[in-house]
């Protein structure tokens, strides 16, 4: 049965973290329901959608795939800066982002 439960946590102080993150203590940690051995039940509609996605993403490796290399390039790029933007978010925090820092009026650097 899903619920929570009181753990510890134990901080690692070789990690080189910040004073502030190296502190061990207790905290809440919510256990969810086991999903191994439910059976798995989908409905027709949505099966029969995930088939035809499915089909559609196959044929992208077939006949007429070969145009998506010109914009291979492209989706590769987003994709790294995106994952760099979300890195930064993580570990500097959305509210210093270097994107909110204008629109918080904040000065740069600080």
């Amino acid at each position: 049965m899903a619920g929570w439960e009181q753990a510890y946590w134990e901080a690692d102080v070789s990690e080189g973290l910040l004073r502030r993150d190296r502190a061990s203590g207790p905290y809440r940690r919510y256990v969810p329901d086991r999903f191994a051995g439910l059976p798995l039940l989908v409905e027709p509609t949505l099966a029969q959608q995930a088939a035809d996605a499915e089909r559609g993403i196959r044929a992208l490796n077939g006949a007429g795939g070969d145009a998506l290399a010109a914009v291979s390039r492209f989706l590769l790029r987003s994709e790294a800066i995106a994952s760099s933007q979300i890195e930064e978010g993580l570990r500097t925090g959305w509210w210093w982002s270097s994107s909110s820092v204008p629109r918080l009026g904040l000065p740069a650097g600080r």
